[in-house]
């Protein structure tokens, strides 16, 4: 269940402040070829290996991410049923580039909990967890107190 995914970023060409940076790849990802039955056998056998379950990331043969499906819906459908038929579709993702700040916005703005990262081609690369959206909000407004109050200097340019 656990596809590795493989990728060759260089991490320190993305500016800090960017989403490859805090993202895990510690997640469910199937091929969409599966049907649920099989995806649960696996989640289960690899449960011990991911550090975040939210969701189950349907990619195809090449990598590309194809859908995904909530591990509470997963438990509701028919295990003989494909999982390219009931997965999501219609995605929300980030490249890995973008703004530690545009990701929390985007799982905010449409309600997830998780947002997928993905190459221009459509690879997917791993997802920023609930979690880290969390800390990073957070940290956000610690900084803009602390600016307001004159405590903290503005940055005039950004990473």
């Amino acid at each position: 269940m656990h596809k590795e995914i493989n990728n060759n970023l260089f991490h320190s060409s993305f500016p800090r402040e960017s989403a490859i940076h805090i993202l895990t790849k510690k997640i469910p990802i199937v091929l969409d070829t599966l049907q649920v039955g099989a995806i649960e056998n696996l989640l289960l056998k690899d449960i011990e290996k991911l550090e975040h379950i939210n969701y189950i990331y349907v990619v195809d043969e090449k990598g590309i991410l194809k859908g995904v499906l909530s591990i509470k819906e997963l438990f509701r459908i028919a295990k003989n049923t494909p999982i390219a038929r009931v997965m999501k579709t219609h995605l929300v993702t980030a490249y890995p580039r973008t703004h530690r700040e545009t990701v929390a916005l985007l799982a905010i703005r449409h309600n997830l909990k998780d947002i997928p990262i993905v190459d221009k081609l459509g690879v997917f690369l791993g997802v920023v967890p609930s979690d880290i959206i969390l800390n990073n909000l957070h940290q956000k407004g610690i900084e803009e107190v602390l600016r307001a109050e004159g405590i903290l200097k503005h940055d005039s340019a950004r990473d």
